[in-house]
């Protein structure tokens, strides 16, 4: 069985793990914009909902206030 030169060897471990890194990071790449999607798709308002943002703000804004008064 032939051996390869020392330099041969290196170099082709280096680009190995070049090849790997690059391949991990596009990976991470792919799965970190799934989540994102995933998340902007979940956080999307449905069109009968689109008012009740300011009610709930209002509410909580409210329940804040009570809570400050009668703890603080």
């Amino acid at each position: 069985m032939a051996t390869l030169p020392e330099p041969v060897m290196w170099a082709s471990l280096l680009a190995l793990g070049v090849t790997a890194r690059w391949a991990l990071l596009a990976v991470l790449k792919t799965l970190r914009r799934r989540k994102d999607e995933r998340r902007d798709r979940s956080h999307r308002r449905h069109p009968d909902t689109a008012g009740d943002s300011e009610e709930i703000d209002t509410e909580w804004a409210r329940t804040a206030e009570a809570w400050r008064r009668d703890y603080l």
